[in-house]
């Protein structure tokens, strides 16, 4: 091929950020069927966080940010329902907790290390 010749416009990669775009879509929808899966108990206990499910990790991630330790602490005891939740989509998948600020490192923990229900 010649200097002057150059790949067609349609051979080249997509921008990234219509890969993020279509990849934020999909985990809005995944969380939209993840919260209708979970029991009402749980429901409540999410609405008072901020959680998303991301696939923007290694591994499929549920990412939960508590405003006070009240709310860590239910977060904390409602595991085994999130990753049973989980496990029925993803074999594989993590649940990230983040607590109020000043209060610690957030925990990472595989959904296969919580004893499912």
């Amino acid at each position: 091929m010649s200097k002057s010749q150059s790949f067609p416009e349609y051979d080249s990669h997509p921008p990234v950020s219509n890969d993020w775009d279509l990849g934020r879509e999909l985990d809005d929808v995944a969380s939209q069927y993840f919260y209708q899966d979970c029991d009402p108990s749980t429901q409540k206990i999410l609405s008072h966080c901020g959680w998303y499910l991301s696939s923007f990790f290694e591994e499929p991630t549920l990412v939960i940010t508590c405003n006070d330790q009240v709310t860590n602490w239910l977060i904390l005891k409602q595991l085994m329902p999130l990753a049973t939740v989980l496990y029925k989509w993803l074999k594989t998948a993590h649940i990230r907790i983040y607590p109020p600020p000043g209060a610690g490192n957030f925990l990472d923990i595989p959904i296969t290390e919580v004893p499912l229900g």
